[in-house]
């Protein structure tokens, strides 16, 4: 059997955690739409609701920008031109999403948001159990090198930083059980993981009642 090197564990744990936490976010969003929000909650669901949209799109420009070309360039460029048409499809429900919950901060219903956070999830939901089935491990262990996968995760973790910053971040921690989060997380730096995290997770606060794990574990 061949051994699987720490560099495609770490791009395969990378790509399917963040899809773990995507699903748990946007089913906050949609269950809780559902129902009427409490006036004194409308401000916290919402700035919930935008990190959750941030964090969609930032995922998927990610792969369009840094893993789907190097995936095409692997002989994957069927799966690829499949997965780009589910993109789009998705981002246009998703610029539906981002103004429906502008609408909702701004006073607007909650049934909108419910309709728009559903119809997203509907695309992106079987998007994401295909980009899992098409690249497990053995898979990625063939399309890229043990320096490509960690180029790729680099990449990745750069793209996050740029474009979700730390209210992405702390979306993506909330997203993750204290086992989850350990495993992702815990190389993070003393300083980082003890003293960096806790300030910016201040920031969160009126979000924590939606979150799927209201506390940190590193």
């Amino acid at each position: 059997m061949t051994s699987v090197s720490a560099e495609h564990q770490a791009l395969h744990h990378g790509l399917t955690i963040v899809h773990t936490a995507l699903r748990r976010s946007l089913d906050t969003v949609a269950s809780t739409a559902s129902k009427p929000v409490p006036e004194a909650d409308r401000a916290g669901f919402a700035d919930f609701c935008e990190r959750t949209a941030k964090f969609v799109r930032a995922h998927h420009d990610s792969e369009e920008e840094i893993f789907f070309p190097v995936f095409e360039q692997a002989g994957l460029a069927e799966q690829i031109k499949t997965w780009r048409g589910d993109h789009a499809a998705l981002l246009d429900e998703l610029d539906q999403l981002e103004a429906a919950i502008a609408a909702f901060q701004a006073r607007g219903d909650h049934e909108r948001l419910a309709a728009s956070a559903t119809r997203v999830r509907a695309l992106l939901f079987p998007h994401l159990d295909a980009e899992e089935a098409g690249l497990d491990i053995a898979v990625l262990q063939k399309a890229v090198t043990t320096e490509q996968a960690a180029a790729l995760a680099t990449a990745a973790s750069k793209h996050g930083q740029k474009h979700v910053g730390t209210r992405g971040l702390m979306l993506f921690l909330h997203a993750l059980t204290a086992e989850e989060q350990r495993a992702h997380f815990g190389k993070m730096p003393w300083f980082v993981r003890k003293v960096l995290v806790p300030i910016w997770d201040r920031n969160y606060r009126p979000c924590a009642r939606y979150a799927h794990n209201a506390t940190i574990s590193l």
